[in-house]
């Protein structure tokens, strides 16, 4: 595995080969640096190739921390892809042949996590994760253009006298072998479940634990079960 240090300030990249083996999560792996002073921010790539190593150097990255970590997998695409972060401790996890093109990832704060599993595609989407949240995106999924996925609004809501928030930012889970559709948004507390389409502009905003079926609409309801879709 390689190891691609840079520091948000200097900008200076440093590619060595260490042995880590011990580190399986980025977590952990946060926590280690922090140990050993290393205020730095880290890409762990599991290509060993030369070539996958240049084509991650070129990420359009802007971190503005330490201790964040994204960790790419075997036979990664990343055609166009922009990560942002302003913060530390957030992590990134693109697993085997994880195919991203044209999509930005955002986190503005601390403690924040995006996972997509194997196989899965996502074409010019918007994922964002904020206010120590995690989304969770399953394998072998496909997102069409124009997907947003967002654990948080961005700005907080309150009620008149500020007692209460109304808007707090919640976990994303999307399962295993989801097609969704393009122009639609996952939203703060959504879950869906495993072989599931989401219909063209469906906002998904709650929990909708079901399996092999169909959810469209605004809000989004399961509009058919008992299917199945295939590329």
């Amino acid at each position: 595995m390689f190891i691609i240090c840079f520091n948000s300030n200097s900008k200076d990249i440093v590619v060595d080969r260490l042995k880590l083996d011990k580190q399986k999560y980025c977590k952990s792996l946060a926590v280690w640096l922090q140990r050993n002073h290393m205020r730095t921010n880290v890409i762990l790539v599991r290509d060993w190739s030369l070539k996958a190593i240049f084509d991650y150097l070129l990420i359009r990255k802007h971190i503005a921390g330490k201790y964040n970590v994204i960790e790419i997998g075997k036979n990664v695409e990343l055609n166009k892809a922009v990560i942002n972060i302003a913060g530390k401790y957030n992590h990134i996890i693109l697993e085997d042949g994880v195919s991203v093109l044209k999509t930005e990832f955002r986190m503005d704060d601390n403690n924040n996590a995006i996972y997509i599993g194997k196989c899965t595609y996502v074409y010019k989407a918007s994922i964002v994760a904020g206010e120590e949240t995690t989304i969770t995106i399953g394998d072998d999924c496909l997102f069409a253009q124009d997907v947003t996925i967002r654990s948080t609004d961005g700005h907080k809501i309150y009620n008149m006298n500020k007692s209460e928030r109304l808007n707090n930012s919640r976990d994303i889970i999307i399962g295993n072998h989801v097609w969704l559709a393009k122009g639609c948004s996952i939203l703060k507390g959504a879950a869906i479940g495993n072989d599931v389409v989401v219909a063209t502009n469906a906002i998904v905003n709650k929990e909708i634990n079901k399996d092999n079926c169909i959810i469209g609409g605004i809000p989004a309801k399961v509009l058919k079960e008992d299917i199945v879709w295939e590329y």
